[in-house]
């Protein structure tokens, strides 16, 4: 058996005996790509940030293009997905990884070598997305251009602007705010034209951008001394071109220095208006901001920092770290922390004194009345919500889990060992408003998994199933999408009689070819009779609005 190692760039080639017959240097361009072979070093495949192609090396380290490199259309070409952040325009989302992180599982402290990777995800393929000859002009920056090529490195956070589809502002841990448009370099915002901070006069550690549902631009950046952590940029100077920003567009807001830190992650309710803010910061609660009307002039907000909490049973709550939230279809606020999940069922009232928090229960359902909180001392990593506003969680170890929408039933729980998860840890959650895809980021790529909900239509005009035909091999779900909000769903056969019946999740169904006995329906053609708002609960009342046809 002929055997080839390869290490730094050299392969050695050894005989059975283990005997080495030769080392072989890579051509320069291959030394940091992955390799993989099944005839030797005759085909060799050759995978990199430039794509994949396949080739002949001789021994004397001669190359042969047997298949030039390229990316397919529909290529995810990253691992280490930390980030998932939705296009301003519901079209899609974008996916990064990240550069400073002190309690995401990809790693911990100042990575200021770790260049940004990007792509735009949606239904028409995959873009990949690469900055190329931006600027720097702090030590760390500087120091990785120099050695790696004029890339954006450390990525935080990235916000598309609501009126310039695929303009970006993207954070730096070393640099600012870059804001990008097909690829070029518009303007960075840094110390020098913002009031962005340079902490400790090193580096502008930009750790989260985002925009506001007023359109403001928010930055906020590692706060060294006395000195702010959060810059916001009115919507109208946003609009500007951005060479024309100056450093008195922006106002600051520091609350006193409750947010400070690397991971600030702020949300921007929609329902209540209310903002919240968590950091990376040990044994302190979350931010709770009233901005009254204007949040481009924090001069007038109302703001507690929640370093303490109360439950709704007068518990105290302490969890070492909060680590994520979001926002649900009701005005609710979700918060992952490192040990489980806790509610805010009314933001508006965050910042009264007799504010308290909701501590979700679990009910046993084994005759004890007991009840356990949601996924209890796990460490959370990302919520999601889908169109049923149902809740989608990522943990750092324990896979992901889909609960109701109150949080008091778990309903799914994958893991390595029932799905394709490539490990339970998970590192970021998007649910697709336009269909029922939740996209999960794992640090070995990006994985998609169609869900039984999808989001309801204003009408029927649109439904369909599938797969259809049913074929006699198939025996999974059969779903049925495109449907109104809470429809009552009925499966009839050609006689018009009742053969299932069941209601929409969001805008799907989901039946299992099977009649209301259990037993797999006989060939033929079943009609899908929806109503909307239980109409037809009591007959076979209802519009058709699809067909399937069943071959066993």
């Amino acid at each position: 058996m002929v055997r080839f190692i390869t290490k730094d760039g050299i392969v050695g080639h050894y005989s059975d005996s283990g005997t080495l017959v030769a080392d072989i240097a890579m051509p320069e361009q291959f030394r940091s790509n992955l390799i993989a072979s099944h005839d030797g070093l005759g085909s060799v495949w050759f995978a990199g940030e430039d794509g994949i192609g396949n080739y002949r090396i001789e021994h004397d380290g001669g190359v042969t293009v047997l298949r030039e490199k390229s990316v397919p259309s529909d290529a995810i070409t990253f691992n280490e997905i930390c980030n998932i952040f939705p296009t301003s325009d519901n079209r899609g989302f974008y996916i990064s990884n990240l550069g400073m992180t002190q309690h995401h599982p990809v790693g911990d402290g100042d990575r200021f070598n770790i260049r940004l990777k990007l792509n735009l995800v949606t239904r028409d393929g995959v873009e990949k997305i690469d900055p190329v000859g931006v600027t720097a002009n702090t030590g760390p920056g500087m120091g990785s251009q120099s050695s790696y090529g004029k890339y954006i490195f450390s990525p935080t956070q990235i916000a598309e602007d609501p009126d310039n589809a695929g303009r970006l502002y993207i954070g730096s841990g070393c640099e600012g705010v870059y804001v990008i448009e097909d690829g070029v370099e518009l303007k960075k915002f840094d110390n020098t034209n913002s009031t962005i901070n340079k902490h400790a006069n090193y580096y502008c550690g930009t750790v989260s951008v985002t925009i506001d549902n007023d359109g403001n631009l928010w930055v906020c950046s590692r706060a060294g001394g006395e000195k702010h952590p959060i810059a916001i940029l009115p919507a109208d100077k946003r609009r500007l071109d951005p060479s024309e920003v100056t450093m008195d567009d922006w106002a600051i807001a520091d609350y006193d220095l409750y947010l400070k830190v690397r991971d600030i992650k702020l949300l921007h309710c929609r329902h209540s208006g209310m903002i919240f803010g968590i950091d990376a910061t040990d044994n302190r609660g979350f931010l709770a901001v009233n901005h009254r009307g204007t949040p481009a002039d924090p001069s007038d907000d109302i703001f507690v920092g929640w370093s303490a909490m109360t439950d709704q049973d007068g518990k105290s709550f302490a969890p070492q770290a909060w680590t994520c939230l979001v926002e649900d279809q009701r005005g609710h606020v979700w918060f992952g922390t490192r040990a489980g999940v806790v509610s805010v069922s009314n933001p508006a009232k965050a910042c009264n004194d007799d504010f308290r928090i909701n501590r979700i229960k679990v009910p046993r359902n084994d005759g004890s009345g007991l009840a356990d909180y949601l996924l209890d001392n796990e460490h959370i990593v990302a919520i999601a919500v889908d169109s049923s506003n149902r809740k989608w969680i990522g943990t750092n170890g324990s896979g992901l889990y889909l609960v109701s929408e109150d949080g008091d039933e778990i309903i799914s729980h994958f893991t390595i060992d029932n799905s394709p998860l490539p490990s339970n840890v998970i590192t970021a959650l998007y649910c697709d408003p336009n269909s029922s895809s939740l996209f999960v980021g794992t640090l070995s790529g990006l994985y998609e998994y169609s869900s039984t909900s999808s989001p309801p239509r204003s009408d029927y005009s649109d439904v369909y199933a599938y797969p259809n035909p049913v074929t006699s091999g198939y025996s999974g779900p059969i779903t049925i999408t495109g449907l109104m909000e809470d429809s009552l769903v009925k499966i009839m056969d050609s006689g018009m009689r009742l053969v299932y019946q069941t209601s929409s999740e969001g805008g799907m169904a989901v039946w299992d070819g099977c009649n209301i006995g259990g037993t797999r329906v006989r060939s033929g053609v079943y009609y899908v009779l929806a109503s909307s708002s239980g109409q037809g609960a009591e007959s076979s009342a209802g519009d058709v609005v699809a067909k399937i046809l069943v071959v066993n």
